[in-house]
């Protein structure tokens, strides 16, 4: 399974200070990948029983499967970043 970081890109533009980081061109990935990642995600938390609670997890992961299924409707990609 894939992790988030696999989805991560960042403009190293967006940091200040003494944090370098090399040139990275951002990922914009397909909206059916994020579906298919959260989905079976939060499948994987309400099979396996993780040692933390997980429904916080979930929640979030439920509003992203939302927000994914708005792009692949309008047929845009997505990306995460950090946001400062």
């Amino acid at each position: 399974m894939k992790t988030i970081e696999d989805f991560f890109s960042q403009d190293a533009s967006d940091f200040v200070g003494d944090i370098e980081l090399p040139e990275q061109e951002i990922l914009w990935i397909d909206a059916q990948q994020g579906i298919d990642w959260a989905s079976a995600l939060i499948e994987k938390l309400k099979s396996e029983k993780p040692q933390f609670p997980a429904g916080s997890v979930i929640e979030d992961l439920e509003e992203a499967l939302e927000v994914f299924a708005k792009t692949k409707k309008i047929n845009a990609k997505w990306h995460f970043e950090l946001d400062f």
